[in-house]
């Protein structure tokens, strides 16, 4: 093959295009219209972690839809075809024909209720498998039995590259289905830990260190450890509630116990990463004091080292209370702005910590400073 004649490969996309890409299949597949079946269904090959069953769970809750998981590789060849059963002719002693017995989980074929049927690890199964599942998928069909009309199929894999022992789909299949390659996406990340995140830990060290998103070499992974993945840091967030304050993560007799905690969760490289994230968090200093005097306090050692700025940032939502939250806006934006030079301007620290306040600090939400800080940034809010 010429180098003319190389395959080229599929432009990326990113987690927070899913969304919009099934939007389009949607309309275009018009499943209670005369289209129903005639697009090509979406196929959804990236990475593991990287939030492809969360953003299809998502567009199926936020459009009425009943959401239907199957994870492939964990299923046989009879859970997906059903378990046949003679069915014998009661006036004669032969058997007559096999009829087989689905799966309850698939709906009735005359049932006029919206389904989003997600067909996940798609290349991860038994080939028998991913035979009986790409008929539902690309025919609306499991032998006898169809999908009621108002279903959309979805579908996602692996690719083989990313070292999930997903098999080499055939050229007649993918032919078949409207394929889309995606990456990840620190802003995606990012975004759900700002609406989801419990505690302020891992959205600080992320907007601190993009790098470790993913930061592990797949072609060095040794195979017997947590990737550092969208998935892995949203788990993260949930093991670090289980801790007080980051004091008692690194506390003396804690510090062995912590670490293989976190490395357990995110892989050895960002776990350490985020482990000196935590320690420095624990040791720089009290924000309590620059809270006092927000306008004047002494902020060059911090502004100069962004994962100071950061920890100082998430330190802020957690301070946070009625009496002093002027003074928290006020010194998210000299976090970024130290002299107030732009202080019309939505500066980067000020949005991580106004955005995080107004959507998980509840307890603010009519607070009149939140709500002037909101008005005086509606222009960058609003995009």
């Amino acid at each position: 093959m010429s180098e003319n004649d190389a395959v080229v490969p599929l432009p990326t996309s990113t987690p927070e295009m899913i969304q919009p890409i099934l939007r389009r299949a949607w309309r275009a597949d018009n499943p209670t219209g005369e289209q129903a079946g005639k697009y090509k269904p979406v196929l959804l090959i990236g990475p593991p972690g990287v939030s492809k069953s969360a953003q299809v769970e998502q567009f199926a809750r936020d459009n009425g839809m009943i959401y239907i998981p199957v994870y492939l590789s964990y299923n046989t060849f009879n859970d997906i075809k059903g378990f046949g059963v003679p069915d014998r002719d009661p006036n004669s002693d032969t058997f007559e024909r096999m009829i087989w017995y689905r799966d309850a989980v698939f709906p009735d074929s005359d049932c006029d209720k919206k389904y989003l049927v997600f067909w996940d690890e798609l290349f991860n199964a038994n080939a028998s498998v991913i035979k009986v599942a790409q008929q539902a998928v690309l025919e609306r069909m499991i032998g006898e039995y169809k999908f009621p009309r108002n279903t959309m199929m979805v579908a996602a894999a692996n690719g083989q590259k990313h070292h999930c022992q997903s098999s080499r789909a055939p050229a007649s299949v993918m032919d078949r289905f409207s394929i889309y390659q995606l990456e990840p996406s620190i802003k995606g990340t990012l975004d759900w830990l700002m609406d989801n995140a419990q505690t302020e830990y891992v959205y600080g060290f992320l907007q601190a260190h993009n790098e470790s998103l993913y930061c592990d070499n797949m072609d060095k992974w040794d195979g017997e450890q947590a990737q550092s993945t969208s998935r892995s840091y949203t788990k993260l967030d949930q093991l670090l509630t289980t801790y007080s304050d980051p004091s008692e993560m690194v506390a003396t007799d804690n510090t062995r116990l912590f670490k293989a905690d976190v490395c357990g969760c995110i892989g050895a490289k960002a776990g350490q990463e985020f482990v000196t994230f935590v320690q420095l968090y624990a040791t720089c200093g009290d924000v309590g004091e620059l809270l006092a005097d927000a306008r004047n306090c002494d902020l060059r050692r911090i502004v100069e080292r962004p994962d100071l700025k950061y920890i100082v940032a998430s330190k802020l939502v957690t301070l946070a209370e009625k009496d002093n939250l002027s003074d928290v806006l006020l010194l998210s934006h000299r976090l970024t702005d130290p002299n107030l030079n732009s202080p019309e301007d939505l500066e980067s620290m000020e949005s991580m910590v106004g955005n995080r306040l107004r959507r998980k600090r509840k307890d603010l939400s009519t607070e009149r400073a939140l709500i002037e800080w909101q008005l005086k940034h509606k222009g960058e809010l609003l995009k």
